[in-house]
């Protein structure tokens, strides 16, 4: 055959053998992102920190749990040491010539695109005093009342407490970002000893929660937790946009939760409403989020990233202003600025529902919310297809989205730890109540002492009920109470010493725009550690909460919902309408239909939906 022109078969082969390196690179190229989205996929179900048999002397299928029996002829699971290291592996093969090469170029091109550099960073003064602040200066114990439960505890029950005391804090932790930083690495995961950790189940207590503990020792899925593995493709390349936008590398395509020090924005549960909208918005939108929580402590300084995304804004005005890319006067003039503070429910729905969001040009958006609009925006027409394409569902979007960008620092995750590790046990059911009793109850010890067990008896009738009708009879009750009066925490420890256990942190209000409590006489300095230790105080005892098999709340507190929706169980939750919070009293009325509730019916459960429409909403 004669080629037309100055072709020639040569020339020809050339050019086919060109197109098939291209295609090869393409190929290689999405085969590596596909590597990363599975490890994202696996690193948000808490798989890549798992006890599984892994790495070198692994065969597939492996597992560190085998079946046995202990001397009574009783059935256990038994965890075996994990694999020698040095044991010999089959070798693998090897790609040879250009195709190695190039092969080898892909890889090292991704590398560089997913590289951050470490510039040594140099702290103001400012920053310093900040990075410097210790949660109650590093001294933090759980409260007499666990400590009494966990000396009741048979040594079954010690032993696998002591393997989640070990295992959990370096599992769950994340990295620091911005003023939270550290100078040193996370604790690594730690291998029990086998001869003394068994988890076993002799008839009695839950077995569902001992299947739950199963799971936790070979795949490394926090027990309780909530599965996030539909919505992986949510966050499937999210934390390289991210890195490459704030390296410069991509476009400016941002959207920022901005919380300022001259606005009243609530407790921490109407800060994380607010942060957790913002990040549905960034999902949906495709944008990178900031987030810029300029009062009461950096938020850096509250959590840490479990999955590398800085989502720290420079605290110090200084170091603002050398941000590569907050600093930048084109950035800072391309802003549109979104305030709804203190909106309400229908005007927040009327403006979410019908922005088109997918289409604002705007390169940074910087949004003031203290509102969840979380579940509510599946309602909405605009946004309601992008959210059923990236795997979001109601019930459990912000769990699964909290969980994924932030995480309680590593002394709070201890403290959180020492109460989930009794809860979590089998032989336990643990009935969370959290009771607003009104911001006037933090002002003093005269105003709070009318607070009592008898004044709000509502509140342990149904714990009584709820426990008579979900504990199974081989499980021990205990009641982790929650509340803004801590004469009402004394009266119940005096009441129900054998059931009631607290964390021993005492309430206060995260909004320094809200005088309640401390003395006019007190420093800058004093007031502002008050309202530090507040906030982490804050997060310890949400995050525990949460960790409760079932949640009795205040109807219209936030406080209590934002454990709820963390733990995403719809069905193990019941409100309970304040009769004495003025506060709540003058803007709500009691759900209808909620008067003398039996909490051991299913008509007391209340709905995400029905939180999600009270007061912050959801």
């Amino acid at each position: 055959m004669v080629l037309p022109g100055r072709f020639s078969p040569s020339l020809l082969l050339r050019i086919v053998f060109l197109a098939s390196l291209v295609a090869l690179a393409c190929w290689a190229s999405s085969r590596l992102n596909a590597a990363q989205n599975i490890t994202s996929q696996l690193a948000l179900q808490g798989d890549v920190a798992s006890n599984s048999c892994s790495g070198a002397g692994c065969s597939a299928g492996t597992s560190l749990l085998t079946t046995g029996k202990d001397s009574a002829g009783n059935k256990v699971i038994l965890l075996n040491s994990p694999p020698n290291p040095n044991a010999p592996t089959k070798p693998q093969s090897k790609l040879k010539g250009p195709v190695k090469d190039l092969m080898a170029d892909v890889k090292n091109r991704m590398a560089d695109r997913l590289k951050v550099p470490q510039k040594p960073r140099v702290w103001t003064k400012e920053e310093l005093v900040l990075r410097s602040w210790e949660w109650r200066g590093g001294e933090v114990e759980p409260h007499e009342s666990l400590r009494q439960v966990v000396a009741e505890l048979n040594e079954y029950e010690t032993s696998v407490r002591n393997w989640l005391l070990k295992t959990r804090p370096a599992r769950l932790a994340g990295e620091g970002v911005g003023l939270g930083i550290r100078s040193t690495p996370n604790p690594a995961l730690v291998f029990p000893d086998p001869d003394k950790v068994v988890l076993s189940w002799y008839a009695a207590g839950s077995h569902d929660k001992y299947e739950a503990l199963v799971g936790e020792k070979e795949r490394g899925i926090i027990a309780g937790s909530v599965s996030c593995a539909a919505v992986s493709k949510a966050f499937s390349g999210y934390e390289l946009q991210h890195r490459q936008t704030m390296l410069g590398h991509r476009g400016l395509h941002m959207i920022e939760a901005f919380i300022p020090s001259t606005e009243r924005c609530g407790g921490i549960a109407d800060r994380l409403l607010g942060i957790a909208t913002t990040f549905l918005y960034a999902l949906v939108t495709r944008r990178v989020i900031a987030i810029n929580w300029q009062n009461t402590i950096p938020f850096d300084l509250l959590f840490d990233s479990p999955h590398g995304i800085d989502w720290s804004y420079p605290f110090v005005e200084a170091a603002e202003e050398a941000h590569p890319i907050y600093g930048r006067k084109e950035n800072v003039e391309a802003q549109e600025r979104i305030y709804v503070m203190q909106w309400t429910r229908d005007k927040l729905d009327e403006l979410f529902s019908t922005t088109d969001w997918l289409n604002k040009p705007a390169r940074w958006i910087r949004l003031l919310i203290n509102r969840g609009l979380i579940i509510r925006s599946f309602k909405y027409p605009a946004i309601k297809r992008s959210l059923d394409n990236i795997g979001l569902e109601p019930q459990t979007a912000f769990s699964c989205m909290i969980n994924y960008l932030l995480r309680p620092k590593p002394a709070a995750l201890e403290m959180i730890t020492e109460y989930s590790s009794v809860f979590a046990l089998p032989t336990i059911f643990s009935i969370g109540i959290q009771i607003r009793t009104g911001d006037e109850s933090m002002k003093n010890a005269r105003l709070d002492s009318i607070n009592t067990v008898e004044r709000h008896s509502a509140f342990f009738t149904c714990a009584a009920q709820v426990a008579s009708r979900y504990a199974l009879p081989s499980q021990k009750i205990l009641y982790y109470l929650v509340s803004d009066s801590e004469a009402l925490k004394a009266d119940a420890l005096a009441k129900f010493p054998d059931k009631v256990v607290v964390s021993g942190l005492k309430a206060k209000h995260t909004d320094p725009l809200l005088k309640l409590g401390g003395k006019k006489s007190d420093s800058k300095e004093v007031r502002e550690r008050e309202l530090r230790e507040g906030a982490w105080d804050s997060v310890v005892e949400s995050w525990t909460l949460a960790e409760t098999d079932f949640r009795i709340i205040t109807e219209q507190s936030g406080f209590g919902k934002i454990a709820s929706f963390l733990r995403g169980q719809p069905d193990r939750t019941i409100t309970i309408f304040p009769e004495f919070d003025k506060d709540i009293q003058e803007s709500w009325r009691r759900e209808p239909g909620r008067e003398n509730l039996d909490c051991g019916l299913d008509s007391a459960l209340v709905s995400f939906e029905t939180l999600a429409n009270q007061w912050s909403l959801g």
